[in-house]
């Protein structure tokens, strides 16, 4: 039987097959088809033969729902909410991007006013209700929103958090009036505290709802069997859930990349890892510290526009290798954040582009071989390349070889500022860890931006183009769910608190009915968010599992992580806020094999010499495939296979190891 990872990029997407019996990885790419992400997909399993009735199991990861919000392509939704709330979305939260700028303007509601409809109830924040619901006031709003043309609307009630009586009522009314309507309610989107976030996370799940499930279903019988999707927390969930709440893929491909790093970092014994992800449009980095990736609780899909939905701590920016070069209004060179993505592509693929992105940067450096873009499966025309950067190259007195040059110092200075950002800016320091740099683009960058930031040791994973796609392969089933309490510590009730445990796991485990034989146990963590009374934030404390509910431990630990996070323990008050229980279900484990050829000999042989605009001479270009395990370099290469290349300048030696991984040792620059 066979394991399907597929990860659906902005430029191409990725297909891994694991072997289950023999261990062994194939790999494909094909272009991303934005329209209908569908045929791309079906178009790279098609390349590798794919059998679907002997694949066990199906995992997606995807940039649909990311990409559909950032260009806002999503569904006309309309909001019901309570009376006296329409404009919550319109005033968000107090923060502001630039503070002191008078023309300042946020960014704009998902929703605009006209299709925000108030609903006279009221719920208080025990749960009690003030002011009973009027299903006639509902049915009015409904059918206005109808009228307007919305096709989905988002449902959020004040308190609802609290008691979401009147929000299942709302939801009959709409069924009544508009079945075909798509509806998503706050109560089981993100029942929680904080009418904003929840009204916000709410909105952009009925955002994304009809293309989603749209696209979800039309893989479902194209492929016949079930497909289950990466969410942004790092888990797998079965389609139908993906259908319900898409708002929870809003950084699913990341999150793969990052389970691959972890699931490769365990495997070779390393803990501390930074991963970096260049792919054609951004430049995603994550922290792995003693094993573990960080994890937060909210999202910004755009500055001050939370989605508030468990998500692997991934900093992105727009730096990959369909970013476009320019020259801004100060006259200075820039690259990114606009990319060229999918169509028409860096100006070389010859389907339109006019821009020079980084990518034809690093082809007319010589870093890339015009005959090897997926193994010559892609055809390109360099010569685009070459004109697309002439404009730049006159406008500074440069050539063009020294103008892709001043593009790629360029990118890589981005890209070293956004791990600093990561890691510098949070107090760690970046020389502890080992960088892991995979995506397409990714290997030609590495080595530069590691010594920018002082990194010791690089790895490059096998098969880094796909990196990604593999982590879905490495994935468990994994869900949580989660309760507003608002328990002050000093009334705190060890008993209540295990009842509403006990619930949050019957609630979580549902997802997991009907898949037992793709797993081998079963995981519950318990989690509490707390603060100091008067706070506005709190602070996540994981329970250790089988040992009792005390509160002065709970107590302990909470003032612990606050120190950790902010240098203060205060000693006021605390008060539990939300409890959320995390059910994960153990997929069986990748045997990974560690084969790759016959260990080395002797030095390895290059395929040819190759002139690079970073050098006066040329330097070696190695065929990965050629290198066996053991297999050491130590002279500036570029070590290149079908969908990826590594460029390794002087001062660093590569060691390949006994999985194929490229191991880099590297001097700081001089």
């Amino acid at each position: 039987m066979q394991r399907i990872g597929v990860d659906i990029g902005g430029t191409f997407t990725d297909l891994v097959v694991y072997d289950e019996e023999t261990g062994r990885l194939a790999t494909t790419k094909a272009p991303t088809t934005p329209s209908a992400p569908e045929e791309g997909l079906l178009q790279a399993c098609r390349q590798l033969d794919i059998d679907f009735g002997a694949v066990s199991y199906f995992m997606h990861g995807t940039t649909l729902v990311t990409n559909m919000i950032l260009t806002r392509t999503g569904a006309k939704v309309g909001v019901i909410t309570t009376k006296g709330f329409r404009d919550v979305l319109e005033i968000g939260r107090s923060y502001r991007w630039d503070l002191y700028n008078l023309q300042y303007d946020r960014p704009k509601s998902f929703v605009p006013r006209y299709l925000v409809r108030e609903v006279t109830e009221r719920v208080d924040h025990k749960g009690k209700v003030n002011v009973a619901l009027d299903r006639a006031e509902v049915a009015e709003v409904v059918g206005a929103l109808q009228a307007e043309g919305v096709e989905a609307i988002a449902v959020s009630l004040f308190n609802s958090y609290a008691n979401a009586g009147h929000e299942w009522k709302v939801a009959e009314v709409i069924k009544e009036i508009a079945p075909k309507m798509y509806v998503s309610l706050s109560a089981e989107v993100d029942p929680r505290i904080r009418e904003y976030q929840r009204i916000s996370t709410t909105v952009l799940n009925a955002y994304a709802m009809p293309r989603t499930r749209g696209y979800i279903e039309r893989l479902d019988d194209a492929v016949g069997i079930d497909v289950k999707y990466m969410h942004s927390g790092g888990g797998i969930v079965p389609s139908a859930e993906a259908r319900r709440f898409p708002v929870t893929l809003v950084a699913s491909g990341p999150a793969a990349g990052v389970l691959a790093c972890k699931f490769m970092g365990d495997t070779l014994g390393i803990k501390d890892l930074i991963t970096a992800d260049v792919g054609g449009t951004s430049f995603d980095v994550c922290v792995i510290k003693n094993g573990q990736p960080d994890v937060k609780d909210e999202v910004e899909v755009e500055w001050g526009i939370p989605a508030r939905t468990q998500s692997i701590d991934v900093n992105s920016i727009g730096a990959g290798g369909g970013s476009i070069a320019w020259v801004d209004e100060g006259g200075a060179l820039r690259a990114g954040p606009k990319s060229a993505g999918a169509v028409p592509g860096p100006a070389c693929y010859d389907q339109g582009g006019t821009e020079p992105t980084v990518t034809d940067a690093n082809l007319v450096i010589g870093l890339l071989a015009p005959e090897n873009f997926l193994g010559g499966n892609l055809k390109v025309n360099p010569q685009r390349s070459w004109e697309t950067l002439r404009p730049i190259a006159d406008k500074f007195n440069l050539s063009e070889e020294e103008t892709a040059v001043g593009i790629f110092r360029i990118v890589n200075a981005s890209m070293a500022q956004a791990i600093q950002q990561a890691t510098v800016k949070k107090g760690i320091d970046p020389r502890d860890f080992t960088l892991v740099s995979f995506g397409g683009a990714g290997g030609v960058h590495a080595v530069e931006v590691a010594r920018e930031v002082g990194i010791p040791r690089l790895l490059v994973p096998i098969h880094p183009s796909t990196f990604s796609a593999f982590g879905l392969l490495t994935a468990d089933l994994k869900d949580t769910a989660t309760k507003t309490v608002l328990m002050p510590m000093d009334r705190f009730s060890a008993d209540d608190l295990q009842q509403v445990f006990s619930e949050l796991e019957e609630d979580g485990r549902r997802f997991l009915v009907g898949e037992e034989k793709l797993i081998t146990g079963v995981q519950v963590e318990h989690i509490l968010d707390i603060r100091y009374e008067g706070q506005s934030n709190e602070v996540a404390v994981h329970l250790t599992e089988g040992k009792p509910l005390e509160r002065d431990a709970i107590y302990e630990a909470f003032e612990d992580n606050h120190y950790a996070l902010f240098g203060t323990r205060l000693g006021d008050p605390g008060e539990v806020v939300n409890v959320r229980v995390t059910v994960t279900g153990t997929v069986h484990p990748l045997g990974l094999s560690s084969s790759n050829g016959a260990p080395s000999t002797g030095a390895p042989q290059p395929r040819e010499h190759r002139k690079v605009a970073l050098y006066d001479s040329e330097i070696a270009v190695f065929d990965r495939r050629e290198l066996g395990p053991g297999t050491v370099i130590s002279e500036p290469c570029i070590i290149q296979e079908d969908d990826s290349t590594v460029f390794m300048p002087e001062g660093c030696e590569a060691t390949i190891d006994s999985y194929g991984n490229i191991m880099i040792s590297m001097s700081a620059r001089s």
